[in-house]
């Protein structure tokens, strides 16, 4: 599912590519890419505390 909501987005980016949407398309990326790398960096942290 999550996998087909962004293949959407990314059509969608690829059909609108003016400059606003643009920029707000990458901002959107960066802030789910940090989110993604921050419960990453979590999820190794718990689990070194384990060991």
């Amino acid at each position: 599912m999550l996998y087909a909501l962004l293949m959407r987005l990314i059509s969608l980016h690829r059909n609108h590519l003016s400059g606003c949407h643009c920029l707000f398309m990458c901002n959107l990326y960066y802030i789910f890419g940090s989110v993604f790398v921050q419960h990453v960096a979590d999820g190794l942290n718990s689990i070194a505390f384990f060991f």
